[in-house]
């Protein structure tokens, strides 16, 4: 590998790093959960690992797996395999997963709020975490508005009790139900526009897609 490409691998490899993804996820996580100790030994963490990684990639391992289809796959499985245990292990090792009130604890919450905007992103629907004391339907009934809130659409219920507070919750407002109307109404009237001006604000056809499923057309 030349000088020239080195520093432009450095060069890309600085920007990645500088765009939010699961690194700073991780930072800010450690953060929020140890408040008592510094996160540069996290942060020391993800250099070391980044430094490893590209170590690796210069000593050959990128070109081998650019031409192993299966190996990169079956890297891409250990390491997607690997993040799932961690997340699972986090989660059940928590003192707590709600503070008083049905609160999520700093930590959880800041997962909640990257789960809600992927999962908008896609146009996926984002489920929240059952409330899991089925006897005290008014701290769950609060739980379930505050998750719609937040951006989730759904609930998972643990108890039959549950199922109508949920959907209480859940259920769409008639001023959504009117404005999945009048976007639909648009878009079928201009099928090609990339957008849309809808009463007072401007539409991208991303919502589209959400304003049928809430009708149920799609």
């Amino acid at each position: 590998m030349t000088l020239q490409t080195w520093l432009a691998f450095i060069g890309a490899s600085i920007i990645i790093l500088l765009i939010p993804g699961p690194t700073i996820l991780l930072v800010i996580g450690d953060s929020l959960a140890n408040r008592g100790r510094s996160a540069w030994s996290t942060v020391a963490g993800v250099a070391a690992g980044d430094t490893t990684a590209m170590a690796v990639s210069l000593a050959g391992a990128g070109a081998l797996l650019a031409a192993s289809a299966a190996a990169f796959t079956m890297l891409k499985l250990v390491g997607g395999s690997y993040l799932v245990y961690l997340g699972i292990k986090s989660i059940l090792g928590a003192r707590r997963l709600r503070g008083p009130g049905g609160r999520w604890s700093d930590p959880l919450a800041h997962v909640r709020a990257q789960v809600v905007l992927i999962a908008h992103a896609r146009g996926i629907d984002a489920i929240e975490h059952p409330f899991r004391d089925a006897q005290d339907p008014d701290t769950g009934r609060r739980v379930a508005e505050t998750a719609r809130a937040d951006g989730f659409t759904g609930m998972v219920a643990v108890h039959p009790a549950q199922v109508p507070w949920i959907n209480s919750a859940f259920a769409p407002l008639e001023s959504e139900l009117s404005e999945a109307f009048r976007i639909v109404a648009a878009f079928r009237a201009d099928p090609d526009a990339p957008f849309l001006v809808v009463g007072d604000r401007r539409v991208e056809r991303s919502e589209l897609q959400r304003a049928r499923r809430l009708l149920g057309e799609d």
